[in-house]
């Protein structure tokens, strides 16, 4: 007898026992313009794994709403001065320097083809904070008339414990866990 679809027989089969690398999913909805030019979003997290039971594969996994972004305006993608480019990316863990605990986008091309360096998500309120990164935070606000988010740094800590909580619970190792950041316009 011929399987007609062998893969997904090993799945229904071995398909919990199965160990790859897990995907700690990023997504920025970006949803509004404000007054100022800046952009402003909503982020959630999904922990897509490459080693989901059959049914979890059927029923897919939930999202978790982890607050709002704020990023500069779109100006062609220049370094320091623009938002980043709607796109999938991966990303790594930062922990050095003054901003401690972020997130860097890998592979973010600018202008000139040239890669974009130093491209995060971190904390801040205002964009006069921003150096072509993505600010979180709680909620939007008004500060005259330009955008904020308020809360950056709970809300920082808010997806730090969720990446954890997800590495660990998943995976007893965080060096195997890839990080995908998916931004949406």
């Amino acid at each position: 007898m011929k399987l007609k679809y062998p893969l997904l027989v090993l799945l229904v089969m071995f398909g919990s026992n199965i160990q790859a690398k897990p995907l700690f999913n990023i997504t920025i909805q970006r949803n509004m313009t404000c007054s100022d030019g800046s952009t402003m979003g909503l982020m959630s997290v999904t922990d897509k794994q490459e080693n989901l039971s059959f049914e979890e594969m059927l029923n897919g996994r939930k999202e978790l709403k982890i607050g709002k972004t704020l990023e500069l305006p779109w100006k062609n993608n220049e370094t320091n001065i623009s938002r980043v480019p709607a796109g999938v990316y991966k990303a790594k863990i930062r922990s050095d320097g003054k901003r401690k605990w972020r997130i860097e986008l890998i592979g973010v091309t600018g202008v000139s083809g040239h890669e974009r360096k130093n491209v995060q998500i971190h904390v801040g309120n205002y964009q006069r904070q921003i150096k072509g990164c993505v600010l979180v935070g709680k909620e939007i606000a008004k500060n005259g008339s330009a955008c904020m988010v308020t809360h950056s740094k709970d809300t920082l800590n808010k997806l730090e414990a969720t990446f954890y909580s997800f590495s660990a619970s998943s995976y007893q190792s965080l060096d195997g866990a890839e990080i995908q950041v998916t931004i949406k316009d």
